[in-house]
């Protein structure tokens, strides 16, 4: 459920209108599970103006960079962790240069209960 990425993909509307309403939703990262963002309009608006993109990220790509991030050293929670694993996405279709500088912020602790 990534309506945003969805309508950006021309693939629904932006209020969970988008891919069938039974695919598989990233439980590792429940803090993003929105299905009709509250601003969605806003914020593709502001993604199509800037030339920017979305992209939805699975729960196995975010375990994986939850993972990755606590062996670095960076104890985050899961849903903060879909940030790199975006990232990645966005090498990986070329969108980002693997050479490129990028700062990714990391704005959730991981000592939540």
């Amino acid at each position: 459920a990534a309506p945003i990425a969805d309508a950006l993909a021309g693939e629904g509307d932006g209020h969970g209108g988008g891919k069938s309403p039974d695919a598989e939703p990233n439980e590792a990262a429940d803090g993003i599970q929105i299905r009709d963002p509250a601003r969605g309009d806003q914020v593709r608006a502001a993604i199509e103006a800037t030339g920017g993109g979305a992209v939805a990220v699975g729960p196995d790509a975010t375990e994986r960079e939850h993972d990755r991030l606590a062996r670095a050293g960076f104890h985050v929670e899961p849903t903060c962790a879909t940030v790199t694993a975006a990232l990645d996405a966005f090498r990986e279709r070329g969108t980002v240069a693997p050479d490129d500088d990028v700062v990714v912020a990391l704005t959730g602790t991981g000592l939540k209960g």
